[in-house]
């Protein structure tokens, strides 16, 4: 959710959130705690040290992962309907090595990225977007190669790099979004509230 007044987004999927101090940019959980669909899991979680667990999670997998939901989307959902080709019924149905593999392929000839009619608008960003995941997964493995070779830390970015990054794709692009995006109200009846504060003992003993 995004709140035009603080200028904040807010990722409301709380319940695998994990308590931090303030200022951690990376939280005491690693990969084997894996809860998303492998075809939209960020490329470190899905290699042979991600599957054993050996990678810690950071905010940019989460945003990976809304990149991965983006070209998926856009490459296969027509009239709400999921039309899948080749290369995302093995992201469907192949083992974990099989969607990086396909996913690599992706990155390195973005040019073979196609949308459906529904989302060609968006043809754009997304390509250009592929292409900046190129860029940073190029950069990372060469600093791993360093980090294994001659020890050198590897740096991680911080979590504003990520978001501007995209902020900056959609600038270059410069494509109005085509929809309008707002909050969404939905009225809840009384009892129907009161039955899911019960169930997930929400009430107070005074109420």
């Amino acid at each position: 959710m995004y709140c035009e007044v603080t200028g904040k987004c807010i990722l409301n999927d709380f319940d695998l959130a994990t308590l931090m101090d303030p200022g951690t940019e990376v939280p005491d959980r690693k990969g084997y705690e894996r809860t998303g669909t492998r075809p939209f899991m960020a490329m470190d979680l899905l290699n042979k040290e991600g599957v054993m667990g050996l990678i810690y999670r950071r905010y940019r997998h989460d945003l990976e992962s809304f990149f991965w939901v983006l070209v998926w989307v856009g490459g296969c959902v027509q009239g709400g309907q999921e039309k899948l080709t080749d290369r995302y019924e093995k992201m469907v149905m192949g083992t974990h090595g099989d969607v990086y593999e396909k996913k690599t392929a992706l990155l390195m000839n973005s040019a073979s990225y196609t949308t459906t009619d529904d989302y060609v608008g968006f043809r754009d960003i997304i390509s250009d977007w592929i292409a900046w995941w190129k860029q940073f997964q190029v950069n990372m493995d060469t600093a791993l190669q360093q980090h294994h070779r001659r020890g050198i830390p590897v740096k991680e970015k911080p979590a504003e790099y990520f978001i501007n990054a995209l902020v900056q794709v959609v600038v270059d692009v410069a494509h109005p979004v085509p929809m309008e995006i707002d909050w969404l109200s939905v009225e809840v009846p009384a009892s129907l509230w009161r039955q899911y504060q019960e169930r997930y003992a929400l009430r107070s003993d005074s109420q």
